[in-house]
């Protein structure tokens, strides 16, 4: 019934709700800083991982271009022997034209892969055939497991299953999941990878099978976790299956994997399938 006491009353639940109010967006702008960090510290981690493949990348990468290069330079010395004795025939000409084209999209196809491969910035989501993803990851590791005497089976779905996501994490987890499928097998006496793909209501499944030690029970449940690691010191950092799990879980994906000691494992990788 006071009109001053009534206005005493407002003023001071007036300064309590902006004093509240400052304290609230002094944490929110602590949050988002905070939620910023978190997210350039979880971008240097995938670009540590990516980096790291890379190096192992880099040793074979020179002799698989030598292979060609050196195709390319012999048959330009044959052209060169030809016109200097005055001996070129257009059927000649023709064959080489075609072993050189055929040197040199080999060459574009292995630079092509590893430009996507580094490829680092954060790029919309956009549809992606998942068979010519994962082909385009085995031709870039291939020598390192003809080198190791590893043999690669395929078992794509018919047809071309596409998803939703970026080309290059989708590369990196490929790479991750392959890296360790070999390192599994280092002192299997059949080395076999086996790379599926189905298509299964709508979803399209990946498959990635190795002939390896295997993974037993106790660990299974803990090799997502972060910072766990069966490898020996200096050999894992432990966060490789952790970030491929975040990397999946934004395209939308789940990861999942069955092993028996002595027999392999199987990783499991199921994204929701992208309507053309």
């Amino acid at each position: 019934r006071s009109p001053q006491a009534t206005r005493n009353l407002l003023m001071t639940f007036d300064s309590r709700l902006r004093r509240h109010n400052e304290k609230v967006v002094w944490q929110y702008r602590k949050l988002k800083e905070q939620y910023e960090e978190l997210e350039n510290s979880h971008q240097r981690l995938l670009l540590s991982d990516k980096m790291a493949s890379v190096g192992l990348l880099t040793a074979g990468i020179a002799h698989e271009i030598n292979n060609p290069l050196f195709v390319i330079t012999g048959y330009l010395d044959v052209i060169r022997s030809m016109l200097d004795d005055g001996a070129v025939s257009a059927d000649e000409l023709g064959e080489i034209v075609a072993k050189l084209e055929t040197a040199s999209r080999s060459i574009v196809k292995l630079v092509s892969g590893i430009k996507t491969y580094v490829r680092i910035e954060d790029a919309a989501p956009a549809p992606i055939d998942l068979n010519s993803a994962i082909q385009e990851s085995l031709d870039l590791v291939s020598f390192l497991y003809r080198r190791d005497q590893i043999e690669l089976e395929i078992d794509f779905a018919h047809g071309h299953p596409v998803i939703l996501g970026n080309i290059a994490r989708l590369q990196q987890v490929l790479m991750n999941l392959l890296s360790n499928a070999r390192d599994a097998m280092e002192s299997s006496a059949e080395k076999i990878i086996t790379v599926r793909t189905r298509e299964a209501g709508g979803e399209v499944v990946l498959e990635i099978s190795d002939t390896g030690c295997g993974i037993t029970p106790d660990r299974l449940e803990r090799v997502f976790s972060r910072g766990y690691t069966t490898k020996p010191v200096g050999k894992g950092s432990g966060m490789g299956l952790n970030l491929v799990r975040q990397m999946i879980r934004e395209m939308r994906g789940e990861i999942g994997v069955e092993s028996e000691p002595g027999h392999g494992a199987t990783f499991r990788v199921v994204f929701p399938r992208h309507a053309v």
